[in-house]
């Protein structure tokens, strides 16, 4: 239940789309998953982070 209250936290915060580029990046999150790669994993969830928070910081999603 805790993960699922984190996750929903998240979705009521990050309210901006990130589109395509976010899509990409689950999409290769999920591809080293599978190739049980954890430096490329490691690499792309962090770049997806930063890049997100980035965002909703420009948006004022989220305030600095």
């Amino acid at each position: 239940m805790q993960f699922f209250d984190k996750y929903l936290r998240y979705q009521l915060i990050s309210l901006s789309y990130r589109g395509r580029i976010a899509a990409d990046e689950h999409q290769a999150l999920y591809n080293f998953a599978m190739q049980r790669d954890a430096k490329g994993a490691q690499e792309v969830l962090y770049r997806h982070l930063w890049s997100g928070t980035d965002q909703a910081l420009a948006t004022g999603t989220i305030a600095a």
